[in-house]
């Protein structure tokens, strides 16, 4: 049987992830802990971090967990909509350093780092990469399939195809299961999704649970 715990909370940083879900998911000791951080960092402008900071809080909350003595899968930053984004954000807020390659910056950041800490990485934003995002088919939540002006939550078949690639990574290296934490934002706790906060229902710690408990 495998537990599954979602720690994911909305607006997460990866300070706030250091600060107030490592020390939960630590008492939870899990055998494998999944981390999905970055989007408040890189795309939501009253959160905005330094890359060197992102580096460093980043790394900081994989050697958390590796200390007590968790495997670790770190995913990438999937992409946004930027049409969408910036009717909440103002394009000014960003400066020289435009959200778009923020996220690309993060994402190198995510790499190197994964390959420090030997976490395997996924890499969501080459998934999520697939036809036209703001179209109805995209794996983002938008108005072409939702009644949302979102573009960067995923939708149903977007924490669908999260659940599905880590399950894939899971099986493929091999990795311990049987108790996983979830450290993330809003994308972990799983906006919009029946369950949501949880590791039930639609959300992407629900629907891995799911996959990897009909093994």
């Amino acid at each position: 049987m495998v537990e599954i715990r979602n720690f994911g909370i909305c607006g997460a940083t990866t300070r706030r992830i250091l600060d107030d879900e490592v020390p939960a998911a630590l008492a939870f000791r899990p055998e494998l802990t999944i981390l999905l951080v970055g989007t408040n960092n890189t795309c939501n402008s009253h959160a905005l971090t330094e890359m060197t900071v992102f580096r460093a809080e980043l790394l900081a909350i994989l050697n958390a967990m590796k200390n007590v003595g968790s495997r670790l899968i770190l995913m990438t930053i999937p992409p946004f909509c930027p049409e969408l984004l910036l009717e909440r954000h103002d394009r000014k807020a960003y400066g020289a350093f435009p959200p778009e390659e923020r996220v690309a910056a993060a994402n190198r950041i995510i790499a190197e780092t994964a390959e420090t800490a030997s976490a395997v990485t996924v890499d969501l934003h080459a998934a999520f990469l697939t036809g036209e995002l703001s179209g109805a088919d995209s794996y983002l939540t938008n108005p072409a399939n939702s009644e949302y002006r979102d573009g960067v939550h995923p939708n149903r078949r977007g924490y669908e195809r999260m659940a599905e690639l880590l399950a894939d990574a899971i099986r493929s290296h091999h990795l311990p299961c049987s108790r996983i934490a979830c450290l993330g934002d809003s994308i972990t706790y799983g906006q919009y999704m029946a369950g949501a906060g949880t590791a039930t229902g639609d959300t992407y710690p629900g629907q891995l649970s799911s996959l990897l408990n009909r093994l």
